[in-house]
């Protein structure tokens, strides 16, 4: 539902001012069967247990798959040539940045926007190994300084995002319990001093659904306070998946899968 918002609030309701690299809404039954079918490539096996009405649009799915190239030369197009010298504002994971910039660049094509547009961007390559030099790529692409960048740790399962301070150091939101867990056993880690473990989250503004959450990160947390002043508890920039740091890619996605929510019902329930 956000870029609703974004258009309304960023961009003043106009289609002038308002640049998705995909332009069209959001629907929450695909969402849905494309977690399924994750959730199933995962486990190795060929049943989804979704209704047949719904697998049936199976096909729609592919076809977005196919037009991405496109859309995303389009998008490409958009920022390096019809708002060279504006003032923007760039909302997107930093994997997603990334995968334009790379190929952007080996066109010979960057961007030239204002002096002072920005960048805010999703840490953690959300399942995929992020090379050494991306920040790099994304800097050479977008051609502004990194004073112009703020970063943030979020899902989509959740509400608000976790903002990058001044000191590196990932905020969590105040209405965001952290519950971190050993990486192997998901027993609760000491909520004290630094831990590194398995992140998992309850959401207590969230009212239309179940708040908790199991994610598939590695994360190092800090209870102490950060230099900066902020009271909440942080964390490090450097999230990574499990999947990831195994070979492999993680059973629980960025987008929900039900195997995710009945992990997080069954753990926050056991207490």
């Amino acid at each position: 539902r956000s870029p609703m918002y974004y258009k309304q609030y960023f961009a003043k309701g106009s289609d002038a001012h308002f640049h998705p690299m995909m332009n069209t809404p959001g629907d929450t039954d695909l969402m849905y069967l494309a977690a399924r079918l994750r959730a199933a490539q995962a486990r190795g096996d060929s049943r989804v247990n979704v209704p047949p009405s719904l697998l049936a649009r199976r096909g729609e799915l592919e076809s977005d798959e196919r037009e991405r190239p496109a859309r995303v030369k389009a998008w490409v197009d958009e920022l390096a040539q019809n708002l060279q010298g504006e003032r923007v504002f760039i909302l997107a994971p930093a994997q997603l940045i990334y995968d334009v910039a790379k190929p952007a660049l080996a066109e010979g094509k960057k961007c030239n926007f204002a002096s002072n547009s920005s960048v805010t961007a999703g840490t953690g390559g959300k399942g995929f190994n992020m090379p050494d030099d991306w920040q790099q790529v994304v800097d050479d692409f977008l051609n502004f300084g990194r004073e112009n960048y703020g970063y943030f740790y979020s899902f989509s399962e959740q509400c608000g995002m976790h903002v990058q301070c001044e000191h590196g150091r990932l905020h969590l939101t105040p209405w965001s319990i952290p519950l971190i867990l050993d990486a192997e056993t998901r027993e609760l880690l000491p909520r004290e001093g630094r831990q590194k473990g398995r992140a998992a989250f309850f959401d207590v503004s969230m009212n239309g659904a179940w708040g908790g959450l199991i994610t598939g990160d590695s994360v190092e947390i800090d209870w102490s306070e950060c230099p900066c002043g902020r009271t909440t508890a942080h964390l490090s920039d450097n999230i990574t998946r499990f999947g990831v740091e195994q070979g492999g890619s993680d059973k629980i996605s960025c987008t929900a899968t039900p195997e995710a929510h009945d992990d997080a019902m069954d753990f926050l329930t056991s207490f």
